[in-house]
């Protein structure tokens, strides 16, 4: 049950539709790994915080410069090397985890989110120019979204820009959009990246679709967005 302060605190999106009681409770009651160096991170993990998600847990290299604190979040600091097998034991803890860095960075936590099965996020940004997927796991009898490490990698290849003067904007743009589709894949909502790479340049100011095509070395084959399981399950 809603506090009468949490009720208060979250009614701009309770009155959502999407989210409502219910789900305000839901994220009450989750958790969230954020995993990577990249300020990103930083900042997913505070608009997550701020909507109320129960326990997140940032996992980097090196702790925050300043601890973070939410009314209703438990905000945990794991400092490391994220190899596969340490962060499989953190994921196993959540529901969902979001990373933040290159496609190489990416590899341990997809490893991780396999073997725990858990949903996981990803995101990075160079320059001008940011990213953010839904990464799919592999699935048995399922044909879905080719989204593995690969795949993704194979979307932004080349892609780069030499331009740093806009990287803080495009910093900014990859944290809060991760926080909104690890949101709406914890509210079970539809309309998450699924195939596509959302792809933001903020020299422009444009927002498109990639489409995430099959890598020759696609971890995968045919891969479909691993649903959200509760600790535990």
């Amino acid at each position: 049950m809603l506090t009468d302060r949490q009720i208060e605190r979250y009614s701009r999106q309770i009155i959502l539709q999407p989210v409502g009681g219910r789900g305000q409770e839901r994220l009450l009651g989750t958790a969230v790994v954020v995993v990577g160096d990249h300020v990103a991170g930083d900042t997913a993990l505070v608009y997550l915080a701020a909507a109320g998600v129960g326990r997140l847990v940032r996992v980097a290299r090196k702790p925050p410069a300043a601890g973070r604190s939410a009314p209703d979040a438990r905000i945990e600091t794991w400092s490391g090397a994220p190899n596969a097998e340490a962060l499989r034991n953190v994921a196993s803890t959540c529901a969902l985890v979001v990373c933040v860095g290159t496609v190489a960075e990416l590899e341990p936590a997809y490893e991780a989110c396999f073997a725990a099965e858990r949903a996981l996020l990803w995101g990075h940004s160079e320059g001008p120019l940011a990213w953010v997927a839904r990464v799919g796991l592999p699935h048995p009898g399922n044909e879905g979204a080719h989204a593995c490490p690969a795949c993704i990698g194979k979307a932004i290849e080349g892609i780069r820009s030499a331009d740093t003067t806009l990287a803080p904007a495009a910093t900014a743009w990859t944290g809060a959009v991760l926080a909104t589709e690890a949101l709406k894949v914890l509210l079970g909502m539809p309309d998450s990246p699924g195939s596509n790479c959302l792809a933001y340049d903020a020299a422009c100011g444009t927002v498109a679709a990639m489409a995430l095509n099959p890598a020759g070395s696609c971890a995968g084959g045919s891969v479909a967005p691993v649903p959200v399981r509760s600790p535990g399950r």
